[in-house]
């Protein structure tokens, strides 16, 4: 079943859904084999890869998105929602799954933080129970593969969500993750691939990041689920990196977050203790610049992530952000964080100090304030369009564009024919749909 089914569950009794609920089965929405495919193929088609349900209109995902950043800021500010969430409860899945609220939204209807419709709460207890589920999986197996790391003497680190959920959020199962993010050493890869190898995972899809190999279980399954909500069963990956240096685009600065690792003292997991984790501001600085590197990363969810982080990090004062700031000039990095820092404040206005954000403006080019400055927390994420200033705004040069274009004539990342057809088959349609924009 697909978002249609989630139409008809909204016409439901508002006191029988409510009523049932809990017992909504688990695969209540799951597609049908191949669905997942096709709909990436008629997305293609439409010129909006990034848009994969027919069955929802645009106009109700973005007003559902604007309902939902707007509970969000009022349960980060007050402790509560003021409004209540309703309308189409397909879109608003869909938008708990685009912006990866979905569960927490969930656990703050469980615990009475915010009010829905019986439909829209249906639907979002669904979100939670199965991140739940996905999250003590893929923690079980985070363990045993930290474990597998420390017999063999690797060094390693867990970054991005297999941190945050157990330090930051109300409970692991509240933050979705598509993938477990693993730092090591570069002389260490050969051994953790190992590792991994002997972990029953395998390589998978080619990366465009030389510092990063993808691995997945063998065997395990392709294509999600569901396009309405992270499944407890969808695919989910490794992804091995041997640096937290990274770039927008091919053209752009180099930002060398690795020097900002350095010069903080790793923390121990909360997890696995054989981990380590990424210390402040290393930490604050390397989750907002891959936050707000790239409006497709500008979700929701990571934004109420850098509030969290914020507030249960940073209250020792000016001192704390100092020390950021710090760590972002060493990096090359004070710029990138900006659209992060500026998004989160403008969730929860005063988390972000005035002159953090302010000297974090001042570095960054004309280009990307002009793309940047004029959005908000509703309409940050990019998944419609194919803005040419955006994707050009972190290059320095006419020379960089130059050279950005032809690195994009054959993107890094392809493998075969098959893929590199693919790709511009993609950009075909856009031009021909007229959604590639200036």
């Amino acid at each position: 079943m697909g978002p249609s089914a989630l139409v008809a569950a909204a016409a439901l009794d508002e006191t029988t859904v409510a009523a049932h609920r809990a017992r909504l089965p688990l695969d209540a929405f799951d597609l049908e084999p191949g669905e997942v495919r096709s709909r990436i193929r008629w997305a293609a088609r439409q010129g909006q890869p990034h848009w994969l349900w027919p069955d929802v209109a645009v106009a109700d995902w973005a007003n559902a998105l604007e309902r939902i950043a707007e509970a969000a800021g009022e349960v980060l500010t007050e402790g509560r929602s003021r409004s209540v969430l309703d309308g189409d409860a397909a879109a608003m899945s869909v938008t708990g799954y685009t912006s990866g609220m979905g569960p927490l939204l969930g656990y703050w209807l469980e615990t009475g933080r915010i009010s829905a419709s019986a439909p829209v709460t249906a639907i979002f207890a669904l979100h939670l129970e199965h991140n739940r589920q996905r999250m003590q999986m893929m923690a079980t197996q985070a363990v045993r593969i930290s474990e597998a790391m420390a017999r063999d003497g690797i060094e390693h680190t867990f970054i991005k969500g297999m941190h945050t959920a157990f330090k930051y959020f109300p409970e692991p199962g509240t933050r979705p993750m598509s993938d477990i993010d693993l730092l090591v050493a570069r002389s260490d890869r050969e051994r953790a691939d190992r590792v991994l190898a002997a972990c029953d995972f395998e390589p998978g899809i080619a990366r465009t990041l030389p510092t990063e190999q993808n691995w997945r279980l063998r065997h395990s399954p392709r294509d999600p689920r569901t396009l309405c909500f992270v499944h407890a069963q969808d695919p989910w990956s490794i992804d091995l990196h041997v640096s937290l240096d990274r770039r927008y685009s091919a053209a752009s600065p180099i930002l060398h977050l690795d020097r900002a690792a350095r010069a903080a003292l790793p923390a121990r997991s909360l997890l696995a203790p054989e981990a380590n984790v990424l210390a402040q501001p290393a930490l604050l600085l390397n989750t907002a610049v891959h936050t707000g590197c790239g409006l497709g990363n500008l979700t929701l969810l990571r934004l109420v992530e850098l509030v969290l982080m914020i507030r249960k990090d940073f209250a020792a004062g000016p001192a704390s952000w100092e020390a950021f700031i710090g760590a972002a000039n060493r990096a090359d990095a004070l710029a990138c964080a900006y659209p992060a820092l500026k998004f989160c404040d403008e969730l929860v206005p005063g988390t972000v100090p005035a002159e953090v954000i302010a000297r974090s403006r001042r570095q960054v080019p004309h280009s990307v304030r002009t793309v940047v400055d004029p959005l908000r927390v509703a309409n940050a994420q990019r998944l419609l369009r194919c803005s040419l200033a955006e994707r050009f705004m972190w290059t320095p040069s006419r020379w960089g564009i130059a050279w950005q274009l032809f690195k994009e004539v054959l993107p890094p990342g392809w493998n075969s024919a098959a893929g590199l057809i693919d790709i511009y088959r993609a950009r075909f349609w856009r031009l021909a749909r007229r959604t590639l924009s200036s």
